[in-house]
């Protein structure tokens, strides 16, 4: 079966050449691929003024989101611990964890997840 016909405008009838030096396509296919495009696609889609979605994360990036939500999933568990904690009444002895513990391990929770999103945002 033949493959349809494409509409005028969804057909592409010119073509552009240009000329780039080794370093500048290893860096045009290199961009395209972190954008997870062909590079026809991600040079048309400069050249129209769209800017390229990134859609393949880096390794480095997937790597930092992973550590992120691990994270968060503890900062989670520990507030749900110090829920716990402060249900309690104020005559019951406090067993297995110090306030002072429960409070430094949220706080550098806190701060780990505040530096992970700045490195993010660079990225």
């Amino acid at each position: 079966m033949a493959r349809p016909l494409k509409s005028d405008e969804e057909r592409r009838d010119f073509t552009f050449r240009i000329r780039a030096n080794q370093s500048e396509k290893t860096r045009i296919e290199q961009n395209a691929r972190n954008a997870g495009q062909e590079p026809s696609v991600f040079l048309r889609s400069l050249g129209t003024g769209a800017r390229p979605s990134r859609t393949v994360p880096t390794p480095d990036r997937e790597v930092l989101l992973k550590a992120l939500a691990e994270i968060n999933k503890n900062g989670s568990n520990l507030n749900q611990i110090a829920r716990a904690l402060n249900r309690r009444q104020e005559n019951e002895p406090l067993i297995g964890v110090s306030e002072q513990a429960l409070t430094a391990a949220l706080y550098g929770v806190d701060t780990l997840t505040k530096y992970l999103m700045e490195l993010l945002k660079k990225w």
